[in-house]
């Protein structure tokens, strides 16, 4: 008899422990929320007393434009997210249509992508060295990320 119960005992235990409330660590890393950063911010240091990384990309004379990649965090897009950006107009030395052209302020991405591309196109009137600095704005949906929302493109001409 005492075994039975020994034995009963320690069946409960075992069932007790094993059907327990367990959290499901899938959903503590998985991103619900959209965000959108510049790629090459994600890999290099911010320029020295400033918060933001600088291109290695340079407008110039003999570098026609520069592209910069977008990345959309967050889950597959079934439509497409348009994205707003703006031109940082505090830390940007550069002048538009003077040391560069940007066609829109705006740039898509499509359903079901995680990437875009930002165009930047010398202008043929460009002096001296400037600075260029890209800033994230997002939409509705889509948030700019903190740490990588803004890129800054030398323009030496």
């Amino acid at each position: 008899m005492i075994k039975k119960k020994y034995t009963f005992l320690l069946i409960a235990l075992c069932l007790l422990f094993s059907s327990s409330c367990m959290e499901d660590f899938n959903d503590r890393y998985f991103i619900k929320d959209y965000y959108v950063e510049f790629e090459e911010a994600t890999t290099k240091n911010v320029a020295v007393g400033e918060d933001y990384v600088i291109s290695d990309q340079v407008l110039s004379a003999d570098n026609q434009q520069v592209s910069i990649q977008l990345n959309l965090l967050g889950p597959t897009s079934s439509v497409e997210q348009k994205v707003a950006f703006k031109v940082s107009s505090e830390q940007t030395t550069a002048v538009s249509g003077q040391d560069y052209e940007i066609e829109s302020t705006d740039v898509v991405i499509p359903a079901g992508k995680h990437t875009a591309t930002i165009h930047v196109k010398n202008s043929s009137s460009g002096s001296g060295e400037t600075i260029l600095v890209l800033e994230l704005e997002g939409n509705e949906l889509v948030k700019p990320s903190t740490n990588y929302k803004k890129i800054g493109i030398r323009c030496q001409y």
